[in-house]
């Protein structure tokens, strides 16, 4: 979970399905450079998010999470963000160098049940919210970052 990223930005195939291209770029300015890329992709729990298959992370960004869902930090009990979703909570620890990771957390009784077909190692997906392949998604909030292609 990153607090100075205002998009979604993901580079694991594992967690995504149906990427696909924009009309638009993303320009991600990283402490690695600028990093670009016009594709989405779908993710459980999130909706769309932006994709880049160079990318060495997935970054959940604070403030797209903090408009979809309830946030709790109670650093009296954990340093921990707990994100609570219709599907069970997401936890993001941290970690010793400042960063906040998701981690595994038991899953809770999902109101719909959760679909299969991503294929990958439970261990790669465990606590990760999925989305029935039938909701709507939202677009990408790229705020000033997105220019569009010509």
């Amino acid at each position: 979970m990153d607090s100075q990223s205002t998009v979604h930005h993901f580079g694991n195939e594992a967690f995504v399905t149906n990427i696909r291209q924009l009309d638009a770029t993303l320009r991600l300015a990283t402490n690695g450079g600028v990093a670009t890329t016009n594709l989405i992709a779908d993710t459980g729990g999130v909706g769309t998010v932006w994709f880049d298959p160079k990318a060495i992370t997935n970054i959940y960004s604070l403030a797209c999470m903090a408009d979809k869902y309830r946030i709790t930090y109670d650093s009296s009990v954990e340093r921990a963000f707990i994100v609570h979703t219709e599907y069970g909570p997401l936890k993001f620890v941290e970690r010793p160098d400042g960063l906040y990771a998701m981690v595994e957390m038991k899953q809770q009784q999902p109101s719909t049940p959760l679909p299969t077909g991503v294929e990958s190692t439970q261990s790669q997906l465990a606590g990760v919210p999925k989305v029935p392949a039938d909701a709507s998604v939202e677009t990408p909030n790229a705020a000033a970052l997105v220019e569009t292609v010509t």
